[in-house]
C-alpha cells in the first residue's frame, strides 16, 4: 500500500485475505484498551459506523474491546465490501484472538480485509503486537484513539502515528470513566 512506504519500517511482504481494494480507499485506524469501558466501546461501534457510513475504511487490529467494536460498527454500515481492515501480529491461517474466531469468519463472509506481514503459520507472540501497531497507523492518515492506558498498545499506536507524521485524535471521557 502507498502510505506504508513512507513509514520508517515498512514491512517487507503483506500477507492478505479478504478484498484488497479496500487498501485504496480513504481510511481511518481505530485503536483502543483491550480493557476498554461499556461507553467506549459503544462510542467506538457507533463512531465506526457512520464513519463507514460515509465510504471510510476502518483499520484497526481484531483485538478484544474497542478493536472489534470497530470492525463490527463498520459491519453494520451494511455496506459490501465491509468497510475494515483488520492487521493480526500472527499468521492468517489461525486468526488471533480465538474467541473471535466467529466475528473474524463474519467479517470475511462480508468481504473485509486481514492483512499481515507475518507468515501464513506464524504463531501470535508477545513482541509481535507493538510491530503490528506500525502498520495499523501507517495504513491511514488519521488515528483515532478511543481509549488507552499509558502503556497500552493504543498509546503505542498513537506513538507511532505521531511519528509518521499522522494526525491523532483522541475521544474525551468523562472523569469518572477511566481504565
Amino acid at each position: 500500500p502507498r502510505l506504508l512506504r513512507f513509514i520508517q519500517d515498512p514491512p517487507n511482504l503483506l500477507m492478505f485475505r479478504g478484498t484488497k481494494n479496500l487498501l485504496s480507499e480513504r481510511s481511518i485506524a481505530v485503536v483502543g484498551s483491550r480493557k476498554s469501558s461499556g461507553s467506549a466501546i459503544r462510542e467506538t461501534n457507533v463512531l465506526a459506523e457512520h464513519l463507514a457510513q460515509r465510504g471510510i475504511v476502518i483499520v484497526s487490529g481484531g483485538a478484544i474491546g474497542c478493536d472489534m467494536a470497530a470492525h463490527l460498527g463498520a459491519l453494520k454500515s451494511r455496506l459490501r465490501p465491509a468497510p475494515t481492515i483488520i492487521v493480526f501480529a500472527n499468521g492468517l491461517s489461525r486468526l488471533y484472538p480465538r474467541c473471535h474466531q466467529a466475528y473474524f469468519e463474519r467479517l470475511l463472509e462480508e468481504g473485509c480485509l486481514c492483512l499481515s506481514e507475518r507468515l501464513w503459520d506464524y504463531p501470535a507472540r508477545p513482541f509481535d503486537f507493538p510491530a503490528r501497531n506500525r502498520i495499523i497507523s501507517g495504513l491511514s492518515l488519521r488515528l483515532l484513539v478511543m481509549q488507552a492506558g499509558e502503556k497500552s498498545g493504543a498509546s503505542i499506536s498513537a506513538n507511532y502515528a505521531l511519528d509518521q507524521g499522522r494526525e491523532v485524535f483522541a475521544l474525551v471521557h468523562p472523569e469518572d470513566d477511566v481504565r
